[in-house]
């Protein structure tokens, strides 16, 4: 995914390389029926206040508070299913029913929920086998209507958590496998959940990638050369064609692709961490210089109900008080009302 944010383990934390397969849970899943669900926007956050957790829905501009006090960080915006926690224990709300998820214990990171919120993809850190201390990530995937694990059967090895979902059947990831002829392979791989197999789309002659997220017209990735040049790339997944965005990325954190742009939080050669606007024809250029003067790379971006691009940052001249920041078609850059408070910190909403 995807690179490992940071974000997921601060998740996790409020919640509470190679890959071996997930046998199917046998542990009994309680389910409630006939619940009413929580509406989020886009846009929506959690606040942490002391360690006190607590929901802010995004209504044109300002944050107001969600009076329910399960602490929601995965959201389906589709289909309006997420995924909380309620007294101590992990659940999903999924088409009117509340879901314990026995799978979750706190250990998790690289959290992926599917675009209709029919499936949360995650990974835990675990000891390879035969071994103490050497840790491996394995990859998880539960099905939220009832709660059940499903076993990944991919055939190629993902790399890191470089993985997405491509549709709400297919993930996409960054791996090693082999071709027909038994030799080795190294690109993106598809993998559909239903069909329970992957298949190779787009093989890399050299290098690696280190960056991957999917956008509603594929996918895209950071790819890193042996010569250490880096090319920001979209592969159209309909029809596999590929097209450098840039070849002056330096870092990359997030992407997002909004009103037909395309928004990414890292740096370019000879610039700063900000955000800038990359167009398709290979153009780019900076968005936020010093307002804010500094934006929490790990806490990614979002986007709102209107397209807008949303940052957390803090500003120098207001005793670096955390805060929401909101991004505009025209490039104007506010701040979000309802989180300038002190001593609190936001993260958003998946």
């Amino acid at each position: 995914m995807k690179f490992n944010r940071i974000r997921n383990l601060v998740m996790v934390s409020f919640l509470v390389c190679s890959f071996s397969l997930i046998s199917c849970s046998d542990k009994e899943v309680n389910i409630k029926e006939n619940v009413e669900g929580i509406k989020l926007n886009k846009g929506a956050v959690v606040e942490n206040i002391d360690n006190t957790y607590k929901n802010l829905n995004l209504n044109e501009g300002t944050y107001e508070k969600v009076k329910e006090n399960k602490v929601i960080v995965f959201y389906d915006y589709i289909n309006n299913n997420y995924i909380f926690k309620e007294d101590g224990k992990f659940k999903a709300f999924f088409s009117g029913k509340e879901i314990e998820l026995n799978s979750l214990d706190g250990s998790e990171e690289g959290f992926k929920l599917s675009p209709k919120g029919n499936y949360l993809l995650f990974f835990k850190n675990k000891p390879i086998e035969g071994t103490e201390d050497i840790m491996s990530y394995s990859p998880h995937l539960i099905s939220l209507k009832d709660g059940k694990d499903i076993k990944l059967k991919n055939s190629a090895t993902i790399n890191g958590t470089c993985i997405d979902w491509l549709s709400e059947d297919e993930l996409i990831y960054y791996g090693v496998g082999k071709d027909s002829d038994n030799n080795i392979t190294n690109g993106l791989f598809k993998y559909n959940v239903k069909e329970e197999k992957d298949e190779e789309i787009n093989a890399l002659t050299e290098g690696i990638i280190q960056f991957l997220k999917s956008t509603d017209d594929g996918v895209v990735f950071l790819e890193e050369k042996l010569d250490n040049s880096k090319d920001l790339k979209l592969l159209d997944t309909t029809n596999n064609l590929e097209i450098t965005l840039s070849d002056s990325l330096d870092t990359i954190y997030d992407v997002v692709k909004t009103n037909e742009r395309y928004y990414v939080l890292g740096s370019f050669k000879g610039d700063s961490l900000s955000l800038y606007e990359v167009t398709k024809e290979g153009e780019y250029h900076r968005l936020i210089y010093d307002f804010p003067s500094v934006i929490k790379k790990e806490k990614g971006l979002s986007v709102d109900e209107s397209g807008n691009v949303l940052v957390i940052g803090v500003n120098n001249s207001e005793n670096n008080i955390e805060c929401v920041y909101i991004c505009s078609e025209d490039g104007s850059i506010s701040k979000a009302m309802g989180t300038s408070k002190q001593d609190c910190e936001y993260i958003f909403v998946e």
